[in-house]
């Protein structure tokens, strides 16, 4: 079966050396917006995301050379009524679709967790200097790739119950 989505699913591989090209702002844009049509409960949104590509800064909340990191923050502003966890999902949601973005404009990136590790999450706000109703969920190293590595075959049908 050939499909472009599900190819540029399969393709994906986490990229952990990057050159020194700047990421074009038509492209950063375009995962931005693909972040903001994942789903998302009761539609509250409750993301914010910041987009670094000051060196200093990046040097400071990450260990790899990407000329860019955009930071999945959950918003407590727009926490839906239902629970405060629900963020986790929605964000986390909204950083595969970044991810998948990047991949198919031949973008590298990798997703490194900040939450629930405080140490993290506190380097990173204050680095950013982010307000307290942001939480550092994540953040994403992308840019064009200075190596190739292959997707990892996670198939297994183990991990599948049918009930027919």
């Amino acid at each position: 079966m050939e499909n472009k989505v599900i190819e540029n699913m399969m393709t994906r591989a986490s990229v952990r050396k990057f050159t020194d090209q700047a990421v074009e702002e038509e492209k950063i844009e375009a995962m931005l917006r693909a972040a903001m049509t994942a789903p998302t409960a009761v539609n509250s949104q409750p993301w914010h995301f910041v987009v670094v590509t000051d060196q200093d800064k990046l040097e400071q909340i990450s260990q790899y050379n990407a000329p860019l990191s955009i930071v999945v923050c959950g918003d407590r502003n727009h926490f839906v009524q239902m629970g405060p966890e629900w963020w986790i999902t929605d964000c986390s949601m909204a950083s595969d679709n970044i991810l998948l973005a990047a991949n198919s404009m031949n973008l590298g990136g990798i997703w490194t967790a900040l939450y629930p590790l405080k140490q993290y999450m506190d380097r990173a706000g204050t680095v950013l200097g982010l307000p307290d109703h942001l939480i550092p969920l994540n953040l994403i190293n992308i840019g064009y790739p200075a190596e190739n590595p292959k997707p990892k075959n996670k198939w297994n049908e183990d991990k599948i119950t049918y009930i027919r």
